[in-house]
Parts: C-alpha cells; sequence; structure tokens
C-alpha cells in the first residue's frame, strides 16, 4: 500500500492513546461528552439574554429584605401568612379574594375580603369582616365590623360592634333578601329574623320577629316586637317634647286604653242617658260628663267601666212636670251642704260632682238657679 501524506492535526488524532487525548487533540471541550437534549434549542436560546439572570431580584429576596415601590402590583388572591406558626396563617381561596392581617381568617367567598381579626370567616360573595372574633359571614353583600360571635345569614345585612347576635335565619339562604338592609349595633345575644329595614341598637336579648319590617328597639332587655313600623323603648326621657300628629286636635289630652295603646282624646266627653227605673246608669268611657232630662225620680246611680279615681259631672234638668226634691239616700255628700231644692224652679239644674273610689260613688252637690 503506497504511503499517502495526511496533516500533523490528523495524524496526531490517529496516533491518540484514548479518547480524552483525542478530545485534546481536536480541541474538544466537556461539551462533547453530553447529549444534544442538555443543550438549549435555537429558540431557547434567541430568549436567554431577556430573561431572569441569577442576579435579579426574587419575590423571595424581596419579602426577606423588604422593598419599596410605587408600581402597580396585581394579584389574584392575597392572604398574609403568620411570621412563625403555620397553624396562624390566612386562607383566601375565592376568587379575587383578601385576608390581610389577623390570624386564622378564612375568605372563600368571591371577591370578598378579612381585615384583621382573628378566626373571621368570610363565605358570602362580595362580603367583608373588620376586626372582631370569630365574626361568620355567609350572606352575600354583608359586613361584619368589630363583633364577636356574631353571625349574619343572609343578604345585605350588617353588624357592628356586637357579641353573641344575629342577623337572618339560617335556612332563608345566603342570598335572601327577606332580611335586606337589617342591622345590629352593639348589645349583646340581639336577633333580627326575617324583617327587613330593621334595627337593634345596644340592649340585651332582643329581638325583632318575621315580618315585623321596619321596625327599632332602642336598648333594653328582653324585648320582643309584635309589629311591624315600630319603635320599642323600654323608657323615653324626651327633653324637648315629642310629636304625635295623628288624631291630634288642639286642647286634646293624650290617653290609654287597657293595653297600654295612646290616642289623643277630648279633654272632657259628654254622654246624654236617660234613667230605667229610677237608676240612673252610665258608663264612664263613654264620656265623664253626664247629661240627663228627668223623667222620673232617681233613687240610685250605677256607673260601669270604671276605676278607682273616675270622676266626672252629672248634669240634671226635669221635664219640666214635676218639682225639684231632695230626700236622704245612701249616697255620701263629699263637700257642701244640699239647699232646700224646693225653691228651685222647673227651669233650674242641679250638677253632682262625681269620684269613684272602686267600690262606692261620693257626690258633690251643687244648685244652679
Amino acid at each position: 500500500m503506497p504511503d499517502y501524506p495526511v496533516s500533523t492535526d490528523v495524524d496526531n488524532l490517529l496516533k491518540s492513546a484514548d479518547n480524552a487525548a483525542a478530545k485534546t487533540s481536536l480541541g474538544l471541550g466537556t461539551a462533547a461528552d453530553a447529549a444534544t437534549e442538555d443543550f438549549a434549542t435555537f429558540t431557547q436560546g434567541q430568549t436567554a439574554d431577556s430573561a431572569l439572570q441569577p442576579a435579579d431580584p426574587t419575590l423571595e429576596s424581596v419579602t426577606n429584605n423588604g422593598a419599596t415601590t410605587r408600581n402597580d402590583i396585581s394579584a389574584g388572591r392575597i392572604a398574609t401568612l403568620h411570621p412563625s406558626n403555620p397553624v396562624n396563617d390566612n386562607i383566601a381561596s375565592g376568587n379575587q379574594a383578601c385576608a390581610i392581617g389577623g390570624v386564622v381568617n378564612v375568605v372563600s367567598g368571591n371577591r370578598s375580603v378579612s381585615y384583621g381579626g382573628r378566626e373571621n370567616v368570610v363565605s358570602g360573595n362580595d362580603s367583608s369582616s373588620m376586626g372582631g372574633f370569630r365574626q361568620t359571614i355567609n350572606g352575600q353583600e354583608a359586613e361584619g365590623l368589630g363583633c364577636t360571635d356574631t353571625t349574619l345569614n343572609t343578604k345585605y345585612t350588617s353588624a357592628i360592634g356586637t357579641i353573641n347576635s344575629v342577623v337572618g335565619l339560617t335556612g332563608e339562604g345566603t342570598s335572601s333578601t327577606q332580611t335586606k338592609n337589617s342591622s345590629v349595633l352593639g348589645g349583646d345575644t340581639n336577633i333580627i329574623e326575617s324583617a327587613t329595614e330593621a334595627v337593634i341598637i345596644g340592649g340585651d336579648t332582643n329581638k325583632i320577629q318575621s315580618t315585623h319590617h321596619r321596625s327599632v328597639i332602642l336598648g333594653g332587655t328582653g324585648i320582643v316586637t309584635d309589629a311591624a313600623d315600630t319603635a320599642y323603648v323600654p323608657s323615653l326621657n324626651v327633653g324637648a317634647g315629642f310629636k304625635m300628629p295623628t288624631g291630634a286636635t288642639d286642647d286634646y289630652v293624650l290617653t290609654s286604653d287597657a293595653n297600654g295603646v295612646g290616642t289623643w282624646q277630648a279633654k272632657s266627653k259628654t254622654q246624654t242617658v236617660s234613667t230605667t227605673a229610677g237608676v240612673l246608669s252610665f258608663d264612664y268611657t263613654a264620656g265623664e260628663i253626664v247629661k240627663t232630662t228627668l223623667t222620673e225620680n232617681v233613687t240610685s246611680l250605677a256607673i260601669t267601666n270604671a276605676v278607682e279615681g273616675a270622676s266626672g259631672m252629672i248634669i240634671l234638668t226635669t221635664d219640666g212636670l214635676g218639682a225639684w226634691s231632695l230626700a236622704a239616700g245612701a249616697n255620701r255628700v263629699l263637700n257642701g251642704i244640699p239647699a232646700d231644692v224646693a225653691t228651685l224652679t222647673t227651669a233650674d239644674k242641679i250638677t253632682i260632682g262625681y269620684y269613684y273610689d272602686g267600690t262606692e260613688m261620693y257626690l258633690y252637690i251643687s244648685l244652679v238657679g
């Protein structure tokens, strides 16, 4: 075989004792030992210069060292964590939910937030809790501020600074508006059932019952509503007067029935009655001033629906057919001396003032000539 001349490099390569010597002869580095998948693709190589470099700051390095920025920050959810004990971490699982500050607050409602406080739970959408302890916000668009062990069950409800209170019935559902715009402010163990635009302010163990819409309880203990559109106050100190326009007429007075229902009434009411078998009988509630024209002798008086302290006046006239006379009877005279009525004419009148002590009537007789 004839000899062929070769270059020195090829000669050296062919004379290499092993692979390492061969790579040296060719001027190859360690990359020659790696597989092709260990290297970046062409596309990857094109973006390498703009990629995050090892020397660039990371979120971890920023939070470790602290940072100030005037740039916008966007995040899907935010939950602050306890610095040393994960058991006390906040949780924000709802879409665009936020649990900032405080410990063990859980926000599962979409677009809902919790700021500070402890063990607050916000499951209603678009709802919030601020401060407080164990506020449970189930209703949508509901707010609890600084409450303790308080639950908002339905939509558009709120509570501020109360403890052990409830707004809305559980069975109504979180989107129910049966208690819309109702609120508990302060107090302890107050409840608003299914009543709209209702409010309890202060007090304890008070309750606005279902359907008693727009009612208000101010303070007190153990008050339970019995009607809508009613304000309940255990006692009232009015400094500059009050106004109750319904039924009001100049010079009327405020009176009450047996159930405590107050109405405006004339100062004095007059009724006209007749005698029956010598008995002059009248209903006190029909009027404390009694007028009668006598057609017979009167032997006794009878009053009904009167209580102790009832008083008034009886005005007597005659039918013009008989003269006046006065005989002694069982009635007692409070004051004054019965005059000789025989001097009166049939055109004259006799007035009798009366007072009822719950058992007997006491009379004061006046003569009018």
